[in-house]
C-alpha cells in the first residue's frame, strides 16, 4: 500500500486523505485562476516593453543623426560635458501582482546645463542634446518596461510549475494512497466479517458414547466351565 508521511491508520488515514485531496483542489483552482491573471498581464506588458523598445530605438536614432549633423557642424568638441559631472537620477515606481513585485513607472532626473562651459551656439546642438534627453526618458521606461515583462513571466512559470505539481504528482499519490487504503480496509472486513460468522454458527465437535447391543447379555458369576472326567 502507497504510505505517505502522517497519515494514521485506519479510517481515520482515509479522512487524512480526503482533507488533503479537496486541499489540493483547491490549490489546483486557485493556481488556476492566478495563472490565467498573470497570462493576461504577460501580454499586457510584453506588448509594452516591445513598444517602449521601438520608442526608444527610433530616440535613439534620432539623437546619433542630430549628433552627426552637430558634430560636422560644430566641431569635434561640440559635446563636451556641461553639466559639471552630475550624474542622471532615476526613480522606480514598483507595483505587486498575485505575489509578483516589479517595477511599474520610472523617472529620470537629468542634470541641468551649467554655465561654465557652454555648448557651442548651434541649433543641431541643441536638437542633439534634446533628443538625448528624450532618448535617455524612453530608455528607463523601456528597461521598466522589460524588466516587468520578464518578472511576470518568470512567475507565470512558476504557477504553472506549482500547478502541474499537485495536480501531476501529489493528487495521484494521494488518490493511489486512497485506492490501496480502501482495497485494505475491505480486505479487513470481509476478514472480520468472516470471523463473525464462524463465531456464531454453532459447534457439534462432541460425539455421544455408543450403546450396547440389546442381544448380548454379560456373564453372571463369571465365565462358566463345563467340568467333565475324562
Amino acid at each position: 500500500m502507497t504510505a505517505l508521511r502522517g497519515m494514521p491508520p485506519g479510517r481515520a488515514g482515509r479522512l487524512w486523505l480526503d482533507r488533503r485531496l479537496g486541499a489540493a483542489g483547491q490549490a489546483a483552482s486557485l493556481l488556476e485562476r492566478k495563472l490565467r491573471i498573470l497570462q493576461l498581464e504577460q501580454e499586457r506588458y510584453a506588448r509594452r516593453a516591445e513598444e517602449a523598445s521601438a520608442a526608444w530605438e527610433a530616440a535613439i536614432g534620432e539623437a546619433e543623426t542630430w549628433a552627426l549633423r552637430a558634430s560636422l557642424l560644430a566641431g569635434a568638441h561640440a559635446f563636451e560635458p556641461v553639466h559639471d559631472g552630475q550624474p542622471a537620477d532615476v526613480h522606480l515606481e514598483w507595483a505587486a501582482l498575485m505575489g509578483a513585485r516589479y517595477p511599474s513607472a520610472g523617472r529620470v532626473a537629468l542634470p541641468v546645463s551649467g554655465t561654465s562651459s557652454p555648448l557651442p551656439s548651434s541649433s543641431a546642438v541643441d536638437d542633439a542634446a534634446r533628443s538625448y534627453r528624450v532618448a535617455a526618458e524612453l530608455a528607463v521606461d523601456a528597461a521598466v518596461a522589460r524588466s516587468a515583462a520578464e518578472v511576470v513571466r518568470a512567475e507565470v512559470a512558476a504557477t504553472r510549475f506549482r500547478k502541474r505539481a499537485i495536480e501531476d504528482r501529489w493528487v495521484p499519490r494521494l488518490s493511489q494512497a486512497a485506492a490501496d487504503l480502501d482495497l485494505a480496509l475491505s480486505e479487513t472486513e470481509s476478514a472480520e466479517a468472516v470471523v463473525r460468522r464462524l463465531a456464531a454458527s454453532p459447534r457439534s465437535t462432541s460425539r455421544t458414547p455408543p450403546r450396547p447391543s440389546p442381544h448380548r447379555r454379560p456373564a453372571e458369576g463369571g465365565a462358566r466351565a463345563d467340568l467333565r472326567d475324562p
